[in-house]
């Protein structure tokens, strides 16, 4: 084990401890049979790992094999707890990954140009079993042109749109970049579908030939896939821990294991920092490979992002701290581009494009519906106010 990691892990509770070693020891990062300092309450550290999505990560890191010890004292009634969680676990994932080749099949078929993104996809290219990665949700890329196309061939298959629009919102909606959500006839999953991988307002986004020639192939399911790889996956996968606070160790764990990926999916580490540089992205990739060293020892430490986004980035983390809120979410995000003008186009994006409460907060016809785009500065400012008066 690096020795600052070492020391790092002993600033911790014993229960984050804990999963940090097990899931840097899963992933190979660690080696010996030694916990941090302090016993960890099992219960805890189960929520733990459930709320970080690395339960089975946690149990493949404590588990040291036949013959050796676990590196964890578990009750009977907790072995129990973790074999039912783990098989509930591996069965949704299994359903959700045989649902997403039969969607990606159908869609093919109707001549809908789709790549398969994050969930099952991505545990199999990253960690070789779709059950590695819990998900909730099937997540599909759609080419743009064949956007409304999807959405509409989801609801002849019965599934239900998560929110109404009309024809003039959807489009805003799509241009906007946000996800569409329709749930599962059955009730039982949610398809989201996206055209920018996230809001227009970020860090430059992929167009769809870049996506597309990142696709790589894979076998899941029972059947044949395409999916986001190499440099670009690594770029989104930073810019996806950037974007959600990095609230998971699960997405370090993504990062840590892509950033040693050998055949199908590997970074070409010259287009990647290229792609960094252009887009204003680098300080987000830097900040999640500190990350990764620092909570899963993983190799792939480099200089560049300052010091105290790297403490900020680890008390999210933590759950020391939160986000939310358009204030702390500007002032997170904005740190985390180099450049000004990035900054700048950040904020200016965000505050004017108009969103799914706009449009049902002031409904406007179609001939007026531009309006949003001006109300919406003023919307944001009477919520700022009403928030900042409940704080008090």
């Amino acid at each position: 084990m690096h020795p600052n990691t070492a020391q790092s892990l002993r600033e911790f509770d014993p229960e984050f401890a804990c999963l940090c070693q097990a899931v840097g020891r899963a992933l190979g990062f660690r080696a010996g049979d030694a916990l941090p300092d302090g016993a960890p309450d099992v219960e805890r550290l189960t929520r733990l790992a459930i709320n970080h999505h690395c339960l089975p990560l946690l149990a493949m890191g404590v588990d040291l094999g036949e013959g050796r010890r676990c590196l964890l004292e578990l009750s009977c009634e907790m072995q129990a707890r973790w074999t039912r969680l783990l098989a509930g676990n591996a069965s949704r994932s299994l359903f959700l990954a045989k649902r997403m080749v039969e969607l990606l099949t159908d869609f093919s078929a109707m001549g809908i140009c789709a790549l398969a993104w994050k969930g099952s996809a991505l545990s199999q290219l990253l960690y070789g079993r779709v059950e590695m990665r819990p998900s909730d949700d099937i997540d599909l890329w759609v080419h743009p042109r064949d956007f409304a196309r999807a959405c509409e061939r989801l609801e002849q298959q019965g599934f239900i749109p998560l929110i109404r629009l009309s024809p003039v919102e959807a489009v805003s909606h799509r241009r906007a970049g946000w996800d569409r959500g329709f749930r599962s006839p059955a009730g039982d999953y949610v398809v989201e579908l996206c055209v920018g991988m996230a809001p227009q307002y970020y860090a430059r986004l992929p167009d769809p030939r870049e996506v597309l020639e990142s696709a790589v192939e894979l076998e899941i399911g029972g059947g044949p896939i395409r999916t986001v790889g190499g440099a670009l996956l690594m770029e989104l996968l930073c810019l996806h821990g950037m974007k959600h606070g990095w609230s998971r160790l699960l997405w370090l764990a993504d990062v840590a294991v892509l950033s040693r990926l050998q055949g199908a999916g590997v970074v070409d580490w010259d287009l990647f920092w290229w792609k960094t540089a252009r887009n204003g992205t680098r300080r987000m990739a830097i900040l999640g490979f500190r990350l990764a060293h620092r909570y899963l020892n993983a190799p792939i430490e480099r200089g560049g992002a300052p010091v105290d986004l790297l403490d900020q980035a680890g008390r999210l983390l933590e759950g020391k701290e939160t986000c939310q809120g358009f204030w702390p979410e500007f002032t997170w995000y904005s740190r985390g581009c180099v450049r000004w003008s990035d900054r700048f186009r950040y904020l200016l994006l965000l505050i004017l494009t108009p969103s799914f409460g706009d449009w049902r907060s002031i409904s406007l016809p179609g001939g007026l519906f531009w309006l949003h785009w001006i109300l919406r500065p003023f919307r944001m400012l009477l919520l700022g106010r009403r928030q900042s008066r409940k704080r008090r």
